[in-house]
């Protein structure tokens, strides 16, 4: 026979043990993956030859260029740009 309140009890046990919260981002910096960051630095030599180094550039100039590469290969990477100063740096 149908039990009502035995299915409410199973669908609150059900709910109760599932979270619903929207998934919280890692805590600290990610790295832009190596390839990314190698395609990048190859459209920088072929879009901007007259580059020699990275390093010569400041902050506000690199997330500048990787905003234009992410409009050339369209695709937003959804890096934030200290995300890909730090992976650079790495390089």
């Amino acid at each position: 026979m149908y039990d009502p309140d035995h299915f409410e009890e199973e669908e609150e046990a059900l709910f109760a043990s599932t979270d619903f919260t929207k998934p919280q981002p890692p805590k600290g910096l990610r790295l832009v993956p190596t390839f990314l960051v190698s395609d990048f630095i190859a459209w920088l030599d072929t879009t901007y030859p007259e580059i020699k180094s990275i390093h010569d550039l400041n902050e506000y100039n690199i997330e500048q260029l990787i905003a234009a590469y992410e409009c050339a290969i369209n695709a937003n990477t959804d890096y934030t740009g200290e995300e890909w100063l730090r992976s650079l740096q790495r390089l």
